[in-house]
């Protein structure tokens, strides 16, 4: 969940994950001096919703993500942008929903941000065909690498534009990345 600020909207994006029996076989390359090894994943990320606020009412924003989450039978846990305004992720935290406060740094954006990439590159993040064409792809192409060449590379958006919902997003697959690589097995929580 991106939090707005003054002038930004609160954008929750949902994600399920499904287990297919068809894993894909991804080259994962952490570092470019060393040698490439694959990877099968057979997880995917579904874009379940996604859904934008245009005022900071926090409560009343907290209420409708709690809302949101029970239509799902199972959920993981909510992350939260809580960089410099903590008291939505306080209140949604209140009622009952499991939340991972995300306070964002230069390396943390960058590292979602190739996350989302890599997972969008490699059909593991998906976005369902109703939702293509929309604002969310329109954001995800205005991203752009603003500063090249240093220990912590900065993206951005083009001025007067929005990246709510690419930021939602980018959170989801953040969250949702170690269930997607098998990596750990996160607990499911219900609500």
């Amino acid at each position: 969940m991106d939090v707005a600020r003054t002038r930004d909207f609160t954008a929750l994006a949902i994600g399920a994950i499904i287990h297919t029996e068809q894993p894909i076989r991804v080259r994962v390359q952490p570092d470019p001096d060393q040698e490439p090894r694959f990877m099968d994943i057979s997880n995917r990320l579904l874009l379940k919703r996604l859904k934008v606020w245009d005022h900071m009412a926090y409560p009343i924003i907290a209420q409708d993500v709690k809302q949101e989450i029970r239509q799902y039978s199972t959920f993981l846990k909510l992350g939260i942008d809580a960089t410099s305004e903590v008291a939505l992720a306080e209140f949604i935290q209140r009622s009952g929903v499991p939340v991972e406060p995300l306070k964002y740094s230069q390396q943390l954006k960058h590292e979602m941000v190739t996350d989302l990439r890599f997972f969008m590159s490699n059909k593991i993040f998906i976005i369902p065909e109703s939702a293509k064409g929309g604002a969310l792809e329109r954001e995800l192409k205005e991203q752009e690498l603003v500063s090249k060449g240093t220990a912590s590379p900065k993206y951005g958006h083009p001025s007067g534009t929005h990246d709510d919902r690419f930021q939602a997003t980018s959170i989801l697959c953040h969250i949702a990345k170690p269930r997607l690589l098998g990596m750990v097995d996160l607990g499911v929580y219900r609500i």
